[in-house]
């Protein structure tokens, strides 16, 4: 199954002849093939999974539960993948068996966003997992998997585009066929092309801008201000790549008989409606914070807001609020100190005016120069004082809640880092168990050599028993600080009911 690829442009024209079977082998007496068509798409799921576990935390989803979605995602992703593409190409499938023949390719993406979500969807809700999370994870997830699946069509000759004489132009044995058999039928829906020169490679143009959306959506993810928000960013991103590839290839689905792209109409409808989401979710998100200043996005989210990030969001939206007041107070108290340095000038300005009247002995002379037509209503340094202690006042408090929120934030860190060294230690325990029947059992059998080696896994089983017991000693310590800080923040907050009702 070797083809040539050639790219004519480039210095002396480059050529390679690629074989699409990676390697076979005999399973019951059959061949069975590897394509590097299905390599190159496993490899891309790889690397997404290793994305989104290694990132779940960061995002406070469970990496176990996260597990279940992803593979259920999958499995979703691949019959949606293939039910969008037969169903806007019934006429090319000859037998129903033929449906399930995936490895001359045949697979539509938006089809398997579509399977992936609805499937990953219900799984969220069954494991109770943050849908939205999730759908942030793995939509970094999806643009590695699509930038490193699209050199599957490299190695196909497939998802090219119409005529090109730029140097990355590339054209092919598979390129050249598919192009001289459908040239009618391209120019039934306004597509000319010549079947002799080189073709864009819209598999490179969308697999160079998957990846550089893979990098600025990880960053987007660590300054999201909704759950949902790098998803949303996903659609964006890849919709209006997809949008102008789209209009370059020339095996886009099309509706009916039209010049309409399927592929190219979705996205530009998907754009929009992630636009129109964003700013209406991002007004909600504004009209909290300027409500509430503890208010902490929530969106699409099973949780509560009750989260480690959420707890470190907050504290950090209340340190800046205290900043912020601070500064105001400040600022009230520098005018109230200018106002009053003016009213002083004022004073005595007005004084010697009268003193210099006195002595001239008209003391009935009206002061009409001094006096302003109209007086401008200002505040007085004493209103401004007030403002300034109530700015000050509420500092106090945003500082006071900030600081209660980090404590609860590194409390429940605690607890996390305890519950996970519980879970080493039994983990230990459990090798130091089976260790210990192993030497049993190598005692009872006996034979050469088998005491001393019942003795180094007995020693062995002791070195772990006595990790295990240093790690639950220090998840104990953590629990230990953990329960302390509560009941602190607990007294706290008691004393200050008591104060508040003497008052």
């Amino acid at each position: 199954m070797e083809s040539t690829i050639s790219f004519p442009n480039l210095g002396d024209g480059l050529t390679f002849t690629i074989d699409r079977v990676a390697f076979s082998f005999n399973l019951f007496g059959h061949q069975v093939d590897i394509y590097w068509y299905g390599i190159l798409i496993a490899i891309g799921m790889l690397l997404a999974v290793l994305y989104a576990m290694r990132n779940a935390k960061r995002l406070d989803v469970n990496s176990d539960r996260l597990l279940d979605v992803i593979l259920g995602g999958i499995i979703g992703g691949i019959i949606g993948a293939r039910l969008y593409y037969v169903l806007f190409n019934l006429s090319d499938f000859t037998s129903f068996a033929s449906i399930f023949d995936i490895k001359e390719g045949g697979l539509g993406i938006y089809g398997g966003l579509i399977g992936g979500l609805l499937v990953g969807g219900l799984i969220c809700k069954w494991r109770k997992v943050s849908f939205f999370s999730v759908c942030d994870l793995a939509a970094v997830g999806f643009l590695i998997g699509q930038g490193i699946g699209r050199w599957g069509n490299f190695i196909n000759q497939e998802a090219f585009g119409t005529n090109t004489n730029l140097p990355w132009g590339m054209t092919g044995d598979h390129i050249s066929s598919y192009l001289y058999t459908n040239t009618q039928w391209l120019s039934d829906h306004g597509v000319e092309v010549d079947f002799t020169q080189p073709v864009h490679p819209c598999f490179l143009y969308e697999s160079i801008w998957c990846l550089i959306g893979a990098v600025l959506l990880h960053l987007l993810s660590k300054h999201r201000r909704y759950k949902g928000q790098v998803f949303v960013g996903y659609i964006v991103w890849y919709g209006i790549g997809r949008f102008f590839i789209e209009g370059l290839r020339t095996d886009s689905l099309y509706i009916g008989s039209s010049n309409i792209r399927i592929s190219q109409l979705l996205s530009g409808l998907i754009v929009i409606a992630a636009v129109i989401a964003h700013f209406i979710i991002m007004s909600k998100v504004k009209e909290k914070e300027s409500e509430d200043p503890n208010y902490v996005p929530v969106f699409g989210t099973v949780e509560q807001g009750n989260s480690l990030e959420d707890l470190r969001l907050a504290a950090a939206k209340q340190r800046a609020l205290a900043s912020s007041l601070a500064e105001q107070a400040q600022s009230l108290r520098e005018q109230a100190a200018q106002l009053e340095k003016q009213k002083m000038e004022e004073a005595q300005k007005i004084a010697s005016q009268e003193e210099i009247e006195s002595q001239e002995g008209d003391p009935t002379k009206e002061r009409q120069d001094s006096q302003p037509e109209e007086e401008q209503q200002v505040e007085t340094p004493e209103q401004l004082i007030q403002r300034a202690q109530d700015a000050e006042a509420k500092a106090k408090d945003a500082s006071a809640e900030a600081a209660r929120l980090e404590k609860e934030a590194d409390n429940m860190q605690r607890q996390r880092e305890a519950s996970s060294l519980i879970a080493k230690a039994s983990d230990l325990e459990k090798e130091a168990e089976e260790l210990k029947k192993t030497a049993e059992a190598l005692r009872k059998d006996g034979g050469e050599g088998a005491e001393e080696k019942a003795q180094e896994a007995e020693a062995k089983a002791v070195q772990l028993e006595k990790e295990a017991k240093d790690y639950r000693r220090v998840a104990q310590e953590q629990k230990g600080t953990a329960q302390e800080t509560a009941l602190d923040h607990q007294d706290n907050e008691e004393g200050e009911e008591t104060n508040g009702s003497i008052n």
